[in-house]
């Protein structure tokens, strides 16, 4: 837990001080001196890569390329249909809320008398209003 707590505490400093103007040269020299150092290294690693990894990769992506493209075109589109359709119900909730304030969006399971009327014709009397209170049908769930 403390050890824990040490390395969120040292993650910060380096937060606060790497956004420091003054430290901004030293970031850059010791970004350079760490590129010169890893240079070697890059090069091994890229060589292995080319040498061993990507010769078994690549005949698989040969062979399956199609099949990730279907998949790749498939889920993109059920994305785009599905963000259109958020978009919709969400325009369509401001619009509705601009041009019909009293309307409550309710499911079409749970309504009430009261609802219905008040949706039908929304100046009724204080009076009918109490009467359709008092008479009112319980909810439906």
């Amino acid at each position: 837990m403390i050890k824990n707590l040490i390395i969120i505490a040292i993650i910060l400093g380096a937060v606060v001080v790497s956004q420091q103007p003054t430290v901004k040269e030293w970031g850059q020299n010791t970004l350079s001196w760490v590129e010169k150092k890893a240079e070697p290294y890059n090069s091994k690693i890229a060589d292995l890569f080319e040498k061993k990894v990507y010769p078994s990769v690549s005949g698989e992506v040969d062979k399956r390329k199609d099949i990730i493209e279907e998949e790749f075109t498939t889920q993109k589109e059920k994305i785009s249909e599905t963000l259109a359709e958020k978009i919709k119900n969400y325009f369509s909730n401001i619009i509705d809320s601009i041009f019909f304030p009293n309307k409550v969006k309710q499911s079409s399971q749970s309504s009430s008398l009261l609802d219905s009327l008040n949706s039908q014709n929304p100046n009724i009397s204080p009076g009918l209003q109490k009467c359709i209170e008092n008479c009112q049908l319980p909810k439906t769930q």
